[in-house]
């Protein structure tokens, strides 16, 4: 994402304001949830792009452009990412499959080759797993929000194969 801006990045602290329902939650919730609540929201900029960074949400303002490429660079790197994307156990069931399939086409690959270099026995098994957990998600009952991220993630791996 680097490149979706021009100039250097800058971090910047958000209004107080802005931060109050993150402080109220993290003195609601105790303890336990108080580490995962961040006490500090953050924006990263650029002279012609804004990123917010917020517990669960991500904005991106700016040139067009910019943001259109910004969109990009996180779609595309979502569904490597170590967190779950998804929120239900049966839909996070199949995204582990999913990121062990991922974790064994790099593999396959090996390190530095480019994406589309993939061994003839490790591209059938690959496909086969991959038609197999299409399948699964498409009879998934699940939200919708996690259906349409496995499938996102589906088609990345699809791309891959």
């Amino acid at each position: 994402m680097r490149q979706a801006g021009t100039g250097p990045w800058v971090c910047r602290r958000r209004l107080a304001v802005i931060e109050m329902p993150s402080r109220l939650l993290r003195a609601i919730a105790g303890a336990d949830a108080a580490p995962l609540i961040p006490l500090r929201l953050i924006e990263l900029a650029t002279p012609t792009l804004e990123v917010r960074i917020y517990p669960f949400d991500v904005t991106l303002s700016g040139r067009r452009a910019d943001v259109v490429r910004a969109r990009a660079a996180i779609a595309d790197r979502l569904g490597v990412t170590a967190a779950y994307l998804t929120t239900g156990a049966e839909a996070q069931a199949v995204e582990d499959r999913l990121e062990a399939l991922a974790d064994r086409l790099h593999a396959a690959r090996g390190e530095g080759a480019p994406a589309e270099v993939l061994p003839p026995a490790a591209h059938a098994a690959a496909a086969a797993e991959l038609h197999e957990l299409e399948t699964a998600i498409a009879t998934l009952e699940v939200s919708y929000e996690d259906w349409e991220v496995l499938r996102r993630v589906s088609l990345q791996l699809e791309r891959q194969v």
